[in-house]
């Protein structure tokens, strides 16, 4: 799918559970290794607000050239995430994998209308949060 396009930074987006009464012993992206693995793709994206600990052992798993992009904001939630929520997120990804390797976002159907009814205020502030906690953990790991 990839092959023959070079000096661009591929990325994949995973998206994760859709129904919130699913749990971590019912589906998992665990359940797609190895494919993933050997995809040729510079950066997969997941949606980790709420991440299993077979999620964490996924990510380990990873080759290590392949960044990982931490969606680490809730998106199908009323209420906003504190920096600090959305900081403990990621540092919890961070006990597998390298800080430079991360990227983060928001959970998928975050856009206003995609899934959920989101009001702009509240996905900006989310948002503003998410580039707050980002601030936070730069600080932590430089």
């Amino acid at each position: 799918m990839t092959d023959g396009i070079d000096d661009i930074h591929l990325s994949l987006h995973l998206c994760g559970k859709r129904n919130l009464t699913l749990t971590g012993d019912e589906t998992g992206y665990d359940t797609l290794l190895p494919g993933i693995a050997d995809l040729k793709f510079d950066m997969l994206m997941f949606e980790l607000s709420e991440a299993t600990d077979r999620d964490l052992a996924m990510l380990e798993a990873l080759p290590q050239h392949m960044e990982i992009g931490v969606g680490c904001v809730h998106s199908k939630k009323e209420g906003i995430d504190t920096p600090e929520q959305i900081a403990q997120r990621v540092r919890r990804v961070l006990e597998v994998v390298d800080p430079h390797r991360i990227a983060m976002h928001p959970d998928c159907g975050f856009s206003p209308g995609a899934y959920w009814d989101i009001p702009l205020d509240e996905a900006y502030h989310k948002l503003h949060n998410e580039v707050l906690a980002a601030d936070m953990l730069r600080r932590e790991y430089e």
